[in-house]
């Protein structure tokens, strides 16, 4: 029984802990999906780059850096 609940313990704690960061990247004046955006979370090496509609997830939870060369 000492096991079971050893178990059940360790994988509430690890699902509590997982977070997923969600968003789009957009022009602010067209409102135009940027693909290609770089989004970094700060202090990791954790990253990702926006699809062609502006899209990105990344695991984790923080702060996170925006960065796009050429804009």
């Amino acid at each position: 029984m000492k096991q079971i609940l050893t178990v059940i313990l360790l994988f509430t704690a690890t699902y509590l802990q997982a977070q997923n960061i969600k968003g789009k990247v957009t022009d602010i004046v067209t409102n135009q999906a940027i693909a290609g955006v770089t989004i970094q979370l700060i202090d990791t090496n954790k990253g990702t780059v926006s699809d062609s509609d502006g899209n990105f997830s990344l695991d984790g939870s923080g702060n996170i850096r925006v960065s796009f060369v050429g804009y």
